[in-house]
Parts: C-alpha cells; sequence; structure tokens
C-alpha cells in the first residue's frame, strides 16, 4: 500500500514539475516575443491607463454611430488623415495586418479612424475607395472626442487596448505591423 502512496505522490510531483515547468517557458517565450516586437514598434506609451478606456462614439462605415473600444475585442485603433501620406502606407500594412490575425484570433479587430474635418471626409471616403481600405477605414471621429481622448502627437498613431478595454500601447508613426515578431506578440496577447 505505501509503494503505491509513494508512486501516486511520485507521479503527481512529475506533473506538478512538468506543468510548472511549461508554464514558465511558455511565459519566457512570451517575454521574448514581446521584447522583440516592441523593439520594432515606436512606443510613447506603455500601459496608458490604469482605467478601462471611456465608451467613445463615432460614425461608422454606413454613417451609424458605434462605440470604441468594442467589449470582448482586442482591438488596433488608429487614426489617420488624407493629408499624411504616411498614413495610407500605415493604413495598407494594417488592411493586411487584419487578415493575418483575423485568420488566427477572431476577437481582434483593426479600425482605421479619420480625424479629417467635416469638410474633408468626402476626399477621406474616395481615398478609401482608391486604397480599398473599406474593411478597416470608414469610421470618422466627427466631433473629435477620440482624439481628445488619445491626445496625439502626430499622425497617424495607433492604440493597442485589450479585451478588457484597457489601453496597453500607443504607437506613432507607421509601424512594421506585417514583421514576424510583431504579430507573433499580438497574436500572444
Amino acid at each position: 500500500m505505501k509503494r503505491k502512496y509513494y508512486l501516486f505522490i511520485g507521479i503527481a510531483c512529475i506533473f506538478f514539475v512538468s506543468f510548472f515547468m511549461n508554464w514558465a517557458r511558455q511565459q519566457i517565450i512570451f517575454e521574448n516575443i514581446k521584447t522583440a516586437a516592441l523593439s520594432k514598434l515606436t512606443l510613447s506609451e506603455q500601459a496608458l491607463s490604469q482605467a478601462p478606456m471611456p465608451e467613445i462614439k463615432i460614425a461608422g462605415p454606413k454613417a451609424e454611430i458605434i462605440s470604441l473600444p468594442e467589449k470582448g475585442q482586442f482591438m488596433l485603433i488608429n487614426l489617420w488623415s488624407t493629408g499624411c501620406k504616411e498614413c495610407i502606407t500605415n493604413l495598407n500594412a494594417l488592411h493586411k495586418l487584419q487578415r493575418v490575425l483575423h485568420g488566427y484570433k477572431e476577437n481582434w479587430k483593426i479600425v482605421g479612424v479619420s480625424v479629417d474635418s467635416p469638410k474633408d471626409l468626402e476626399q477621406a471616403t474616395k481615398m478609401i475607395k482608391k486604397y480599398k481600405l473599406s474593411d478597416i477605414a470608414e469610421y470618422y471621429d466627427a466631433h473629435g472626442i477620440l482624439r481628445k481622448y488619445i491626445e496625439p502627437k502626430t499622425i497617424p498613431v495607433t492604440i493597442i487596448v485589450n479585451d478588457d478595454g484597457h489601453v496597453m500601447y500607443k504607437v506613432y508613426g507607421s509601424a512594421p505591423w506585417l514583421n514576424s515578431d510583431v504579430i507573433s506578440f499580438l497574436r500572444a496577447m
């Protein structure tokens, strides 16, 4: 009977050590991926808020009012403008990234929000159609509320929001969104 007891204890210890080692290995891998990815992104601030991002209403693709962030979704929210050439490059990369992430994780959403003035919205709409970006970029911050919340120093700027609505990172300028380290980091979030 004692032999069975010791055998059971031994197997339980092996299982526990194996589980712990696997968990620790996963944490180290995530930290390495995170370090590699974040070194490629120009981050201005990390863990911007302790409280979740407030619900902000913007105009959606069919002029409907939508709220950001969407609960339960990891989001990349990109602010862009038609007068910004770097914004077009960044939106194209984000458009491709949306396909990559959507195929892997369905709770990722990328939203490009125009911060153009209401008089420039027609030009923004034409640009979206020209570059075929309607699946991510047909959103408008018509009243400037999102822009006031993010307080960008420059455009483009992208915030990464976790599924609890907390802003995790703010990325200024174009970023290497399709870099394998960045993709691995976003997938691991």
